[in-house]
């Protein structure tokens, strides 16, 4: 059997190099492959239902119908339903299965009656030329799988959609792998799971970019399990044992009053309870003693006038541990003090913050007399055919104005309502997946992936992430195939296509291997940490 080939490559740089022609034939969005018969002819479609009636189905009914024909359903498989080659095609599945069987001679069973060699390798034949074959001269594709974002994609994506790097590791599984890459679209599975973590990154991501409704005075916390110092931490906070402290650097934007809360609670049950001192850019605050078992956690607060913008640390102490081992009573052997939180609110004086940059990117401002429903389906349209990578319909729009709804009923206004529906988009499908269903032919009836889908095709091939703004426009152009060499060799002259080393490379050659990998240190003495950098 041999493999004809027959797929498109433009003029790329270096000219006529394999590696190009292999990227235009990948980029093009689309290529032939036909398996035809070595050293034979291939019927047509009327001589091989000839050839069926004639020959084929008289082995069928001599060696199978026993059991699988003339009603009987053995193993519940009957080829009563196979009358003609279309209805073969149809079952694709099912008669390779049946090809398997008759090539590995697993049917007949042994103790039956089996065709000889010779008609074994004519139904063979036969059911390659009428089932499995291909028209060179009219090819097809198939079917493009529906291909979730890995989480490369999807953390490159949200970063150019958004201007925010959400941190993948912490949020997402890890992705399936099949034939040693992790985007292949047919082990990209997607769960419950998956779904509440992807609702959390879009939250979170939208929160850091986005500021619906009247500004408030600005707030920064850090909980008890994210602080840095000595101690222990558990899903309670951070837990000191022992003399030390739990810090972390909050960011005081301008000259200003600033109040300074922590969250503190113990498990001492006797007087002279914990001590917690509050210490700001290695100044003390405050001092306070914490309630011990049986006592809500204390929430401390005090002020602190910020003279200029400055990053300060601000730590709380624990500076009276007790550990008497021996003492009588076990509740009083040990005082130890647990930090819940951080929190700075501030500037307490002068006028609120103005919104971040990113939220008039992606809210604009309503002009004169626009209704809200019209303000809000200007921006969720615009917002979209970023996200869906694609342009959307009015219908597709109109789905998200339930969340105006919602909005109200919670008495929020238009901004809180474009808010959720921005979430809603960011754990839809058409964001999730690269949708390539749109099909369009050319002049020669070659089925062709929309002008859209190729941009997604290219870019998250070569940059590991969504269109950029030239991607966009060629394909709203419809200009993209006929400009297909000057923007791939544009995208490949681009910083991001690095990316195409450490996704596509790095697991086709392994090289993400191989830092893990053994190293025989008796053998490579001067085998190092750096060398493996540089490999």
């Amino acid at each position: 059997m041999r493999i004809c080939g027959n797929a498109y490559a433009g003029k790329w740089l270096p000219r006529g190099s394999v590696a190009s022609k292999f990227l235009a034939t990948i980029s093009s969005g689309w290529m032939t492959v036909s398996i035809c018969l070595a050293n034979e002819t291939v019927a047509t479609k009327p001589e091989l239902e000839s050839i069926y009636q004639q020959e084929i189905l008289p082995i069928f009914e001599k060696f199978c119908y026993d059991c699988h024909g003339d009603g009987s359903k053995k193993g519940e498989f009957s080829l009563d339903s196979f009358g003609d080659i279309p209805s073969m095609i149809a079952n694709r599945e099912v008669w390779k299965n049946i090809r398997n069987h008759i090539s590995f001679r697993l049917m007949p069973p042994p103790d039956e009656v089996s065709p000889s060699p010779a008609e074994r390798e004519k139904l063979l034949s036969w059911i390659d030329q009428a089932v499995f074959s291909v028209d060179p001269n009219h090819p097809d594709p198939g079917n493009v799988t529906l291909r979730r974002l890995n989480r490369v994609e999807y953390q490159n994506t949200m970063r150019d959609l958004l201007g925010v790097t959400v941190n993948v590791s912490e949020i997402l599984p890890q992705d399936d792998t099949g034939y040693g890459f992790d985007n292949i679209g047919d082990v990209l599975t997607i769960s419950p799971v998956h779904l509440e973590r992807y609702l959390t990154a879009a939250k979170a991501a939208l929160s850091t970019v986005t500021y619906p409704g009247p500004m408030t005075i600005p707030c920064t916390s850090v909980n008890g399990f994210n602080l840095k110092g000595g101690g222990s931490i558990s899903d309670e906070g951070h837990f000191l044992a022992g003399n030390g402290q739990a810090f972390s650097e909050f960011r005081f934007p301008r000259s200003g009053r600033y109040r300074i809360e922590v969250t503190a609670s113990s498990d001492w049950p006797s007087e002279e309870r914990p001590m917690c001192v509050i210490v700001v850019d290695g100044n003390v605050l405050d001092t306070w003693d914490v309630e011990g078992p049986g006592k809500k956690t204390k929430t401390i607060t005090s002020e602190i006038t910020c003279k200029n913008e400055a990053s300060l640390r601000v730590a709380a102490f624990f500076t009276n541990d007790l550990w008497e081992p021996k003492h009588e009573d076990s509740k009083l052997r040990d005082r130890n003090l647990f930090i819940h939180q951080i929190m700075v609110e501030g500037p307490l004086d002068g006028p609120l913050p103005d919104k971040p940059i990113t939220h008039h990117q992606i809210y604009g401002e309503p002009f004169v007399g626009q209704s809200d429903a019209d303000y809000m389906k200007e921006v969720l349209t615009r917002f979209a055919k970023k996200a869906f990578r694609r342009p959307v319909t009015a219908e597709e729009i109109g789905r998200y104005l339930v969340f105006m709804k919602h909005a109200k009923k919670l008495g929020e206004g238009v901004e809180h309502a474009i808010q959720y529906a921005l979430e809603a988009m960011l754990v839809s499908p058409a964001f999730l997946f690269r949708e390539e269903s749109v099909m369009v032919e050319d002049k020669t009836g070659r089925k062709l992936i929309s002008e859209h889908a190729l941009a997604s095709r290219l870019s998250y091939f070569l940059w590991s992430t969504m269109p950029d703004d030239s991607l966009f426009a060629r394909a709203d152009a419809g200009e993209l195939r006929k400009n297909l060499a000057a923007e791939v060799e544009r995208m490949i002259s681009s910083d991001r296509s690095s990316a195409l080393v450490r996704n596509f490379a790095g697991q086709w050659l392994q090289l993400r291997d191989v830092e893990g990998l053994y190293r025989d240190t008796t053998r490579f003495p001067n085998f190092n940490g750096r060398l493996t950098k540089d490999m």
